[in-house]
């Protein structure tokens, strides 16, 4: 499997902010379908219930959970989109 380096410096943003899960989860699912391979993505949430939806999107389709942060009001999640379609 081919390992691409994460480009952090030019990491998209999807805001799901005041979306609560699933659509939340489905909205991230379908903004990560359309990003490049080996793109990462910062998912920004306030719903603490999506978190293992997003979790178990990464799992499913093999895309790479590299980071969480936790802010108080929010988590931010970065997903390293899976390097093959």
């Amino acid at each position: 499997m081919n390992r691409m380096k994460p480009d952090l410096a030019s990491t998209m943003i999807f805001d799901a902010r005041h979306l609560k899960c699933p659509i939340s989860v489905l909205a991230a699912k379908k903004f990560l379908s359309r990003v490049a391979a080996g793109a990462a993505v910062e998912v920004i949430s306030d719903d603490r219930a999506s978190l293992a939806g997003f979790q178990a999107l990464c799992r499913d389709r093999h895309h790479h959970l590299i980071g969480f942060k936790d802010r108080g009001d929010a988590f931010t999640l970065t997903i390293l989109r899976r390097d093959t379609v």
